[in-house]
């Protein structure tokens, strides 16, 4: 098995981490927190169950539109998490209803359940990365927060902007690395697992922090 190989295999253990760490101060959580670890277990069973079907040799394309809707629902749960005015809640439910009904639209009558297609990823990395914006935005200028690190929130949003990103042009790509070798594909998607790393972590610092030290409890 070549370094590439190796590295998207072993790019899943920092969400078990997550899991475990998230499962071990489960008692502590906050809301937010307890969001995040709803949606660590969730990637776990998918990459478990990717694996297993890569192994096999099964094609496993089918559960990204499936992860992406799932992903995408639990981080805006997340971010409801830090909004408290109806405003703010009615965007965030526009945001849903949007892309449910977009990724409705693109599953039904657009994606090729047996081609590598991300469009719908596209669009999920462009709400993501507005929402961690807007938290960064409201964050400063709110001036309450001191020690963001202590945050949870700031970690979770912080893993966003990295992995999402980082990623985008990703999946703009990839429906065209088809028309390349295999190495390259390869390298491409190691670089894919390697932001995958760092969002895990980040995943898993947010997990450790005890919120109610800092009064964060939101």
């Amino acid at each position: 098995m070549n370094f590439q190989k190796t590295v998207i295999l072993c790019a899943a253990l920092p969400s078990l981490m997550a899991l475990i760490v998230g499962l071990r101060n489960f008692h502590r959580l906050n809301k937010s927190q307890k969001a995040l670890l709803a949606l660590v277990g969730f990637i776990v069973s998918i990459e478990i169950a990717s694996r297993v079907m890569w192994f096999l040799k099964v094609n496993n394309l089918f559960l990204l539109p499936f992860y992406t809707v799932v992903e995408f629902s639990f981080l805006l749960w997340v971010f409801r998490t830090q909004l408290h005015q109806k405003k703010e809640q009615r965007i965030l439910l526009f945001f849903f209803l949007g892309f449910l009904l977009f990724s409705l639209i693109y599953l039904v009558f657009v994606h090729d359940f047996s081609l590598h297609n991300n469009y719908h990823r596209i669009v999920e990395s462009v709400f993501l990365l507005f929402l961690a914006l807007w938290y960064y935005f409201r964050s400063i200028k709110s001036l309450k927060d001191r020690f963001l690190e202590y945050n949870p929130m700031f970690w979770i949003a912080t893993g966003i902007l990295i992995y999402f990103s980082g990623t985008v042009f990703i999946f703009l790509l990839s429906n065209y690395l088809r028309n390349y070798t295999d190495t390259l594909r390869l390298n491409v998607w190691a670089i894919h697992a390697l932001f995958n790393v760092i969002l895990y972590t980040l995943y898993g610092i947010a997990l450790w922090i005890d919120p109610k030290k800092q009064n964060f409890s939101s």
